[in-house]
């Protein structure tokens, strides 16, 4: 709708990932104790993207994948 040009609509950019199929660490990023340093996990990655479009677009982060207690809980 938004790009038929109708008022009130806005473009979604969606964001699918599957956390089952990542650690933990790739999936919120991890800190290196030996390096001292943050590595962003995918998660992280998306946030950051997202955050810095400042477009009044709609960002949408689908957890596409069953609901596992161990990376809920991490959220």
């Amino acid at each position: 709708m938004m790009e038929a040009g109708h008022e009130g609509f806005y473009r979604v950019w969606d964001y699918p990932l599957n956390p089952k199929a990542l650690s933990l660490g790739e999936l919120y990023g991890e800190f290196n104790i030996s390096t001292n340093e943050w590595s962003d996990g995918v998660l992280s990655s998306i946030m950051r993207q997202a955050c810095a479009d400042e477009k009044p677009d709609y960002k949408w982060i689908l957890f596409d994948g069953p609901v596992d207690a161990l990376w809920i809980e991490s959220m």
